[in-house]
């Protein structure tokens, strides 16, 4: 199609997808959008993401040195930073960190796995993809009676209840 050929509106042309050709170097499925990452392509964006970083850290140290905030509540990142490099650091908790990172990874592989594969498998056998969506359904909690008693305000006197001196519960509507 040339340039005098294009149509002008998207109505005057509606594509077909049958003339697409079939790219048959990737196999039945073209699995290149999960292999390939973005990176930065220039110094400038490079830059960008690291001005980023250097301003979140930052403004958060100067945010919380402005407002008083004690490192029991919210700890400095500048803290945080200089507690990594104690020695004692990594003797205390050095295992337990490699400990969770094993899990972390292990639990990261068996997911994306999973995942990949019911990816796989509901998009070349659409049947499957009606279980797993009753599955998911099935899967999300539903609303419940509440299991809690919900609070009554109860009148100034101490007498038995009346039909003129009723209780009146805070919350009128059900608890979902």
């Amino acid at each position: 199609m040339t340039q005098s050929e294009v149509p002008r509106e998207l109505r005057d042309e509606i594509p077909s997808f049958e003339e697409a050709p079939v790219h048959r170097d990737h196999g039945p499925i073209d699995w290149t959008g999960l292999t390939s990452i973005r990176t930065a392509k220039s110094g400038l964006e490079f830059a960008a993401i690291v001005a980023v970083a250097v301003a979140v850290f930052f403004g958060t140290e100067g945010l919380l040195r402005v407002t008083n905030t004690p490192e029991y509540v919210f700890p400095k990142p500048t803290s945080v930073v200089r507690a990594l490099f104690v020695h004692e650091f990594w003797l205390f908790y050095g295992h337990h960190l490699w400990v969770t990172l094993q899990e972390f990874l292990l639990g990261f592989a068996i997911g994306s796995t999973v995942g990949l594969v019911l990816a796989a498998v509901i998009t070349q056998k659409p049947f499957v993809e009606k279980i797993v969506a009753d599955m998911n359904t099935a899967a999300i909690p539903s609303p419940r009676a509440p299991s809690v008693r919900r609070p009554v305000l109860r009148p100034h006197s101490r007498t038995s209840q009346s039909p003129a001196n009723p209780p009146v519960p805070f919350a009128q509507a059900p608890m979902t």
